[in-house]
């Protein structure tokens, strides 16, 4: 009876033991993170490029946790991750999506970072763009698809210049044009050829004067200066002249002074005006009948 105990006993143990192996096992295929993950960190990447929840998460190459969940948004999405609570974060820290081998799927490597600078509480860390096979693949798609919109274009262009080509107006036009060209060109050439040595003898004379207005303005490069002083203090005096001018204009419009008084005093202009025409009457009658004069001598 002890003996049927006992090996009941061993066989229970043993099941117990391939039950938490077979688990630990299972947990360890599904890649569940038993550790706690009691660090949640969220990241804003453009593109998850295939990246889902259970995903994993390395820190420098060695995974250390996994991704919780992925929020899709207008500008991209946002994929909640938890780590090890040992694992320290800084502000600088890089998040990338990487493939690390070519048919194995997609895990976020983190780099922690060396600022210093712990993130604040609710920090969303920014997601760096990476250059695996997939996102090389994009991008040569693109470009593919650019090249051939650029070869439709060129195609089209080719098309539209054998059209032009082909109307016989147009390349008569273009002939003509051509033999024009050619004939101009020719004449150029023979001008060139013919006149020569004038031209040698016209760029040793513009040497020549070049050299002597050199020479002129060094020798004469002090009475130069003393001229272009003498210029800016004539500036500066007539400068002077119309801020005095301007002064005297504004008091005269004012009615400061005698003059400003008398220009700007109507009744005095009024007295001026009655003057200058009984000047005028009087020279008149002195024009007609002369100065008549009585001297009495005491």
């Amino acid at each position: 009876m002890t003996k049927d105990k006992h090996s009941e006993f061993k066989i229970g143990v043993t099941v117990l033991v391939a039950a938490i192996i077979l688990v630990l096992g299972i947990l360890w295929g599904k890649r569940v993170d038993l550790s706690g993950g009691d660090q949640r960190v969220a990241v804003h990447f453009e593109d998850i490029l295939g990246v889902d929840t259970g995903s994993t998460v390395l820190i420098n190459g060695i995974k250390q946790g996994k991704v919780d969940q992925v929020e899709l948004r207008q500008d991209g999405a946002i994929v909640t991750i938890s780590l090890d609570e040992a694992v320290v974060l800084y502000t600088d820290a890089v998040f990338q999506i990487t493939t690390p081998e070519l048919m194995s799927g997609k895990v976020i490597n983190v780099f922690p970072g060396s600022s210093g600078e712990k993130p604040s509480e609710g920090h969303i860390f920014k997601g760096m763009p990476t250059g695996d096979m997939t996102v090389v693949m994009r991008s040569a798609g693109y470009f593919i698809e650019d090249l051939r919109e650029m070869l439709g274009a060129l195609e089209e262009t080719i098309n539209e210049l054998n059209r032009t080509i082909a109307d016989t107006t147009i390349r008569e036009a273009l002939i003509a044009s051509a033999k024009n060209l050619d004939a101009t060109s020719e004449q150029a050439l023979n001008i060139t050829r013919e006149n020569r040595q004038k031209l040698s003898v016209i760029m040793d004379n513009l040497v020549a004067s070049s050299a002597v207005l050199s020479e002129l303005m060094e020798e004469n490069s002090t009475q130069m200066t003393n001229t272009i002083s003498d210029v800016g203090g004539l500036a500066t005096s007539l400068r002077s002249s119309a801020e005095r001018l301007d002064h005297l204009t504004a008091k005269i419009e004012a009615g400061d002074g005698a003059l400003g008084m008398m220009i700007n005093d109507q009744e005095f202009a009024d007295k001026l005006a009655k003057t200058v025409s009984d000047l005028d009457s009087l020279i008149v009658q002195i024009q007609k009948k002369g100065i008549k004069t009585k001297i009495s001598i005491f």
